[in-house]
């Protein structure tokens, strides 16, 4: 009678196996199909992306596949992923892809890490820190920046990151000093003589996302720096939404000391995305209540 029941169970095994196999490979082609249609013609790109997210977990595995590609395979493979909540249990085989021998790749995987990193994980795996300061070095400056930003997220928890993120502070690319600056002031309070003028110097000779951005770190380690409040302002109408809703709120912290930035803030009332203007109107409601009421009551 054992005989017939180990035969049973290899049977089953086997079975399990094959149908298991199917399984894979029919998500897989589902995923694939899918990543063909997010830059297609004519294709809703949001529902595709969706689609995808719902399939969660099961969708990963394709998704880091089609990572390693070039073209918009891989680009579309690099949304879906930033989408994916799953994809901090991968997070390894993504930084994997740190080391590809395409920089098109190695930028793909640098922003999903980063992302990961940043707004998705609470604690970081400090297992991964060895490859992302290798990756520090790469000769992609967006490479070099995600990693500096990730770095941020670990804490005193990336102090074996200090030395190469000193040695970012005179990159080339002042995005990477910017990030790297950041990083050093959430990882080594001793560092702060370093970083600062780092920051100054981008904002005196930075392009305008450059300055922006130093000066937004600067007036979180200095919030009595009201020398930055020009900086802000300006930004208000910078190209990048987000950046003009980073300048209001920014002034929003400055408080009183920010004023001369009221008539800014006003014109900033009208601006074609709504959320710089809802970002415009809280700042105004804390720096000058009355010249807020006042722009209500002209809008009325």
């Amino acid at each position: 009678m054992k005989r017939p029941l180990i035969i049973f169970a290899i049977v089953a095994v086997v079975l399990a196996v094959v149908i298991y196999g199917g399984l894979q490979a029919h998500r897989k082609k589902t995923v694939n199909e899918s990543l063909k249609q997010v830059f297609s013609s004519g294709t809703n790109q949001g529902t595709v992306l969706r689609n995808l997210q719902k399939m969660g977990a099961q969708a990963v595995p394709a998704e880091v596949q089609a990572l390693s590609q070039t073209g918009e395979i891989g680009s579309a493979a690099e949304l879906a992923l930033l989408n994916n909540r799953s994809a901090t249990n991968v997070l390894p085989d993504i930084v994997r892809l740190l080391g590809d021998k395409n920089p098109e790749v190695r930028q793909r995987a640098a922003g999903i890490v980063m992302d990961q990193i940043a707004t998705r994980t609470r604690s970081p795996d400090i297992s991964l820190l060895p490859a992302l300061i290798k990756a520090l070095n790469d000769t992609n400056e967006y490479v070099r920046e995600d990693m500096a930003v990730a770095f941020s997220k670990f804490g005193t928890a990336a102090e074996s990151a200090v030395p190469a993120l000193v040695k970012a502070l005179d990159d080339g690319s002042a995005r990477v000093r910017i990030a790297a600056a950041m990083a050093l002031s959430k990882i080594d309070g001793s560092q702060n003589a370093a970083i600062i003028p780092v920051f100054k110097d981008v904002i005196a000779n930075g392009n305008a996302r450059d300055r922006h951005w130093a000066a937004v770190y600067l007036h979180e380690m200095d919030p009595k720096n009201t020398d930055i409040i020009p900086v802000f302002i300006s930004s208000l109408t910078n190209e990048e939404t987000g950046i003009r809703i980073s300048a209001a709120y920014s002034l929003l912290q400055c408080g009183s000391d920010a004023k001369v930035a009221v008539p800014a803030l006003q014109k900033a009332l009208d601006d074609v995305d709504a959320d710089v203007r809802n970002a415009a109107r809280n700042a105004l409601g804390t720096i000058d209540p009355k010249a807020l009421n006042k722009a209500n009551v002209q809008n009325q």
